[in-house]
């Protein structure tokens, strides 16, 4: 699974819990998680 965050179009941004309970559903089902931060520096 392949991430962008923040997310685009808008901009989100995830919090460390989401982030954490969707490592987890993916370590249980067997899923890699890629986060792309490259825009990271541009995010409030």
């Amino acid at each position: 699974m392949f991430i962008g965050h923040p997310n685009n179009p808008k901009g989100a941004i995830y919090t460390l819990n989401e982030l954490t309970k969707l490592a987890e559903e993916a370590d249980r089902s067997g899923t890699y998680i890629v986060i792309d931060e490259g825009f990271i520096d541009f995010s409030n």
